[in-house]
C-alpha cells in the first residue's frame, strides 16, 4: 500500500496526503473525492478518456482500474460487475446504476466518524 492509499476494510481508498481531512466538529466536508463508472468494457473506456478526449492516465492505474485526475474529483473507471460486487448489489436486475461517488478521508476514525454522521442524517450502510 502506497503513502497515498488507506485500506479502511471496506476496500482500498485513493486519498489526497494534503487534503484528506474533515472537518468533524463543523460536519463533514463538502467534498467529492473520486467518482468510480462501472463500464462494460474497461479498455474502450479508457481509450475513450486517454486517446479521444486527451486525459493522462494517473500512475495509480493499473489491473481492473484506471484515475484521471480531473480540476477537482478523480475520474476512476471499475468493471461494471465488480463495481457492483463491491456495493453488494446485482449488476443486472437490480437497479444498480453503475457509478459511484466517495469522499475519502485521511484516518479509520474519520472514516467511521463520517459513517455515522451520514447514518445519523438518514444514510443506510
Amino acid at each position: 500500500m502506497g503513502s497515498n492509499e488507506l485500506d479502511v476494510g471496506r476496500g482500498l481508498l485513493l486519498r489526497e496526503p494534503r487534503t484528506a481531512h474533515c472537518r468533524l466538529e463543523e460536519g463533514i466536508e463538502p467534498r467529492i473525492s473520486i467518482i468510480t463508472l462501472g463500464v462494460s468494457d474497461l479498455e474502450r473506456a479508457i481509450g475513450f478518456y486517454r486517446d479521444g478526449m486527451g486525459w493522462p492516465v494517473s500512475s495509480a492505474s493499473g489491473g481492473d482500474v484506471a484515475f484521471f485526475k480531473t480540476g477537482g474529483a478523480i475520474l476512476a473507471l471499475y468493471p461494471r460487475h465488480l463495481l457492483a460486487d463491491d456495493a453488494r448489489l446485482k449488476a443486472k436486475g437490480s437497479g444498480f446504476g453503475g457509478i459511484t461517488i466517495a469522499h475519502n478521508v485521511a484516518s479509520r476514525e474519520q472514516v467511521d466518524a463520517v459513517l455515522a454522521e451520514a447514518v445519523a442524517a438518514g444514510a443506510r450502510c
